[in-house]
């Protein structure tokens, strides 16, 4: 048992390196695991589900989001932490917090997450070129990228 769990934190200890290591190649800022982690992100999935009819906005508000979770250790799982990302990005926060928790927009995160799980999907991120070619992990971004450029080639 004990060789196992130090193979299993010897494994551990690698995932973060690598996961800064992605970091690093991305040009993001990682402060990571905190004290929050891991975090729900339903009430964060919520807000980019209010934000899907406007992508530009939820673009901006789902890369602050990123930040205020991987980089400032804020709790992700609090609405009132996502709203003042939102408002920091331009957006009323307090708009969104409200849009986030009504019926419809919970309803669509249920129907996006049936969606995904009903085409094979499992995780966060998933990316599906051409309708059912699936890839998951920010890894398979250049296979995705060269998916692209075969459908587009």
């Amino acid at each position: 048992m004990r060789r196992a769990n130090r193979r299993t934190t010897a494994r551990l200890q690698h995932s973060w390196k690598v996961l800064k290591d992605w970091a690093r190649l991305a040009g993001v800022p990682m402060n990571f695991p905190s004290e929050w982690h891991p975090a729900k992100s339903i009430a964060a999935m919520r807000f980019c589900c209010a934000l899907e009819e406007d992508q530009a906005a939820l673009v901006r508000f789902a890369r602050a989001a990123f930040a205020s979770y991987f980089d400032r250790q804020e709790n992700l799982d609090d609405p009132a932490v996502l709203a003042a990302v939102a408002d920091a990005e331009g957006l009323d926060g307090a708009a969104l917090a409200a849009a986030a928790g009504s019926d419809p927009v919970k309803a669509r995160l249920r129907t996006n997450t049936e969606e995904v799980i009903a085409r094979g999907g499992y995780g966060s991120p998933t990316i599906f070129v051409d309708g059912d070619d699936m890839y998951f992990g920010n890894d398979q971004l250049p296979l995705v990228e060269a998916a692209l450029a075969r459908k587009n080639g």
